[in-house]
């Protein structure tokens, strides 16, 4: 029986492959074909940009143009962006061709993430500005200083 790809079993088909293997046999316990998954994910706003990228690898890489760490570094994040978040590639195909494990081109992925919601990447707080006292704690503030400068 030569395989064809129109080929469609029919029962006799079947019965001829019984008389070969029993219903033990490991192949009818394990063996399915299974449809290659793609995992899509949605391309987010700034990565379509090269302006917004510029600026994302110029903050987070701010001696991008005089550390070859930082351009090495910030070479790393653009080709990720290009391959991951606009080609659309997996983490694996993205791992194979940048000859990186799949688990570092998460890490990489996710840090790019958190950079480009203007958070730090080593997981340290945001690079946003603090927030503002409001008035109460800044009035608050001397009597609190002052009261436990004096207790110490």
């Amino acid at each position: 029986m030569r395989y064809n790809s129109s080929f469609s079993p029919r029962k006799q088909d079947f019965q001829r492959f019984r008389n070969r293997f029993d219903g033990s046999d490991l192949f009818f316990r394990g063996n399915t074909i299974h449809k290659r998954r793609e995992k899509i994910h949605a391309v987010p706003e700034w990565a379509k940009h090269d302006s917004q990228v510029r600026g994302l690898l110029q903050k987070s890489f701010p001696a991008l143009d005089t550390n070859d760490l930082q351009r090495e570094r910030a070479g790393r994040w653009m080709r990720i962006i290009l391959l991951y978040f606009r080609l659309g590639k997996t983490r694996n195909q993205v791992a194979a061709e940048m000859e990186l494990s799949p688990k570092t081109v998460d890490n990489l992925v996710f840090r790019i993430q958190l950079a480009a919601q203007g958070l730090r990447t080593d997981g340290s707080g945001s690079r946003r500005q603090p927030q503002r006292k409001s008035p109460i704690e800044r009035a608050l503030e001397p009597f609190i200083l002052k009261r436990f400068l004096h207790c110490a």
